[in-house]
């Protein structure tokens, strides 16, 4: 069993993602609407896999993906920045900020799963080493 964290602010979004990921049975996602609230949540269960928005009212998903980098606890969990915003720049940014993948919105459940999947993968044989 895996846990995915989803932080956007769009609770349709949310829905939506959790719906996909829990659809193969694997998967339990949390979710929150509020960056602070993700941040505690993540501190506390240290998910498998964040999926964090880019774009939110307060801490934006830079800000909180930073501070998700400066803890040891949440440290090397990693980080699917996804976004509406397509600008080239805000994907060097995210990625250069420890997200692991850059995702855009809307994004399809295929593209989604296939990404999810990779990194959990990648994970699980890195910890079977």
């Amino acid at each position: 069993m895996h846990s995915i964290l989803i932080i956007d602010d769009d609770p349709k979004i949310c829905l939506t993602l959790k719906l996909w990921l829990e659809s193969d049975g694997d998967i339990i996602v949390r979710i929150h609407n509020r960056a602070r609230l993700g941040l505690i949540s993540a501190l506390r269960s240290r998910p498998d896999l964040i999926i964090l928005d880019y774009e939110m009212p307060g801490l934006d998903g830079l800000s909180l993906q930073e501070k998700l980098g400066r803890w040891q606890r949440t440290r090397f969990i990693p980080v699917v920045m996804l976004t509406g915003n397509q600008e080239s720049k805000t994907r060097e940014t995210a990625l250069y900020q420890y997200a692991e993948r850059f995702l855009t919105k809307p994004t399809s459940r295929e593209a989604l799963l296939e990404c999810v999947n990779r990194i959990l993968n990648t994970r699980r044989k890195e910890k079977a080493v």
